[in-house]
């Protein structure tokens, strides 16, 4: 993940002219242009990153079974869905809460330890590594 992710494309944009604009004064010696103009390469290449990520086709989650190997909920049985919570978990990590509430039903009945939110999270992550 770039040190770019967590800007929004606005961001990102006011920056790139914020460079342009640094490189179009000319008061700046020449190795100064030059990580300006790596930074704006990093910067383009972040949008070109992020507009492949909207054109690829988002799995209907509802179509895609929701089995697991663990009670935690944390290891998916299929690839599918191992994909689908991979891709939720870079780009809209609340969007997996409902698997973290259905996850914490039993803990009360000795099913599952309880976990919050940010513990689970941690959790997935390492076990979608494995899996991936």
């Amino acid at each position: 993940m770039s040190k770019y992710h967590s800007l929004t494309k606005n961001e990102v944009l006011t920056r790139i002219e914020e460079i342009e604009e640094l490189v179009r004064e000319g008061s700046l010696d020449i190795s100064n242009v030059r990580s300006l103009n790596a930074e704006k390469a990093r910067l383009l290449k972040e949008i070109k990153r992020r507009e492949g990520e909207i054109s690829k086709a988002i799995p209907d989650p509802t179509k895609i079974p929701h089995l697991f190997k663990n009670v935690e909920l944390t290891k998916p049985a299929s690839k599918e869905l191992a994909e689908y919570m991979n891709y939720c978990l870079e780009h809209f990590p609340d969007a997996l809460r409902y698997i973290h509430n259905a996850s914490q039903e039993y803990v009360d009945y000795n099913g599952v330890k309880p976990l919050n939110y940010a513990q689970w999270k941690r959790k997935l992550m390492k076990d979608l590594k494995g899996i991936l």
